[in-house]
């Protein structure tokens, strides 16, 4: 048996359980509305700090917001201190991977793992080049969002039929459109089976991002593992 095949059967293994796993919600862990941003490195650091200060200075955005990173090599004190008077809690994800045990390693798997970590029931998840045009508060007022609990939206590109990614995970295959993951709305009380199956599938990375770029469609196969609803925005990128 090759390498490929290997990590493919480990991917429908894994597929087979995450289909019925049904993680509990901790209760009571979870409370309010925030904005969740992973901010690690010089060059992400800078893109985050933009953004933060849109969202306090021109966008007079009043959510709480956290900005996850990987240890005092990504983000040091000084860094900390100028998101700090942003009003923005900085949070080190690597105590966070060490009590849940989990492999994450790069910012793309960092990312559903900061959402299901984070202080916040219910999340705005931004990339840090993100740069809004409005409060993004109202966000969570949409009515798609109110019926699902989860809104994503839509990438320039498809993932097609024959992406081995269905049948590595045992889902029936199909040309859909991918998600952008560069920013996602999700309340984790509604939504936690889908999110932990997302996070679970994004430990897997060495297997799973040979099929699929990055996180963005682990959201799309994740939830499709669940069976969980889910909105997507109406509109494509450059619409």
């Amino acid at each position: 048996m090759n390498d490929n095949s290997k990590l493919s059967d480990d991917l429908r293994t894994l597929g087979s359980y995450l289909k019925s796993w049904d993680p509990a919600f901790p209760e009571g862990r979870f409370s309010g509305r925030g904005i969740v941003i992973c901010a690690g490195g010089a060059r992400v650091f800078t893109n985050a700090y933009v953004l933060v200060h849109v969202l306090r200075h021109t966008l007079r955005c009043e959510l709480p917001i956290e900005a996850w990173h990987f240890g005092s090599g990504e983000v040091s004190a000084s860094m900390s201190a100028l998101l700090g008077a942003l009003d923005v809690q900085v949070v080190d994800a690597l105590p966070h991977i060490a009590r849940a045990n989990s492999r994450i390693r790069d910012g793309w798997q960092l990312k559903p793992f900061a959402v299901q970590h984070s202080r916040f029931a219910e999340v705005l998840l931004l990339d840090a080049d993100q740069v809004p045009v409005r409060d993004p508060s109202d966000v969570f007022d949409w009515q798609p969002y109110r019926e699902t609990g989860a809104v994503f939206w839509p990438d320039i590109v498809e993932l097609l039929e024959s992406n081995p990614v269905w049948a590595a995970l045992g889902l029936p295959p199909r040309r859909t459109i991918s998600f952008e993951s560069g920013q996602l709305l999700i309340d984790k009380r509604r939504q936690w089976r889908a999110l932990s199956v997302v996070a679970a599938l994004n430990e897997e990375a060495e297997s799973l991002y040979r099929m699929i770029y990055g996180d963005k469609d682990s959201f799309l196969v994740g939830w499709e593992l669940a069976s969980a609803p889910f909105a997507l925005v109406p509109f494509s990128p450059f619409a």
